[in-house]
């Protein structure tokens, strides 16, 4: 029971491969951004059906970084977030956070790395090329609000390991 965490090209995708091979447990990604409520709530309840596997990004972590700064709001309230958040946490589930070095940051932004991402995941069915460019425009505040999310779930009892990814 593991969720691999953190913002677009932070190496979730490689971890949660990885953790599939050597855990021989399927590894299960829901898509791009939640748009509705709706959305966010048929996820929630699908993650909540799968424990025993690896989940690449949960939507009671990602709606909180990317709902405010992408869209100017959360898909859902914050109590039911926080519920589904609980109900992980009493599970037993563990997160593991891939963040960018410092260093990968500036080469995100300023080195053209982001560039690339964009014309990569812009390629798939779902990552939009608004969605990846506003999260080239924002990247700093991203990481600054996992950064923040993160450290609140280690209080509140979810065992996190952090990957750092150069």
């Amino acid at each position: 029971m593991i969720i691999v965490e953190g913002p677009d090209g932070s190496g979730k995708s490689i971890i949660g491969q990885r953790l599939t091979y050597l855990l021989k447990q399927p590894c299960y990604h829901e898509g791009g951004p939640t748009i509705t409520r709706q959305d966010a709530m048929a996820r929630l309840e699908r993650q909540s059906d799968r424990f025993g596997s690896i989940l690449d990004r949960v939507t009671f972590v990602s709606e909180k970084v990317y709902g405010p700064i992408l869209r100017g709001k959360l898909a859902l309230d914050e109590k039911t977030l926080d519920w589904y958040e609980q109900r992980f946490i009493n599970a037993g589930w563990i997160l593991i956070y891939c963040r960018p070095s410092d260093a990968a940051i500036i080469e995100y932004v300023r080195g053209g790395r982001m560039d690339k991402l964009i014309i990569e995941l812009g390629k798939s069915d779902y990552k939009k090329r608004d969605h990846v460019q506003g999260v080239k425009d924002n990247i700093e505040a991203i990481i600054a609000s996992y950064d923040h999310v993160i450290a609140s779930l280690k209080k509140k009892g979810m065992m996190v390991m952090t990957y750092v990814r150069d």
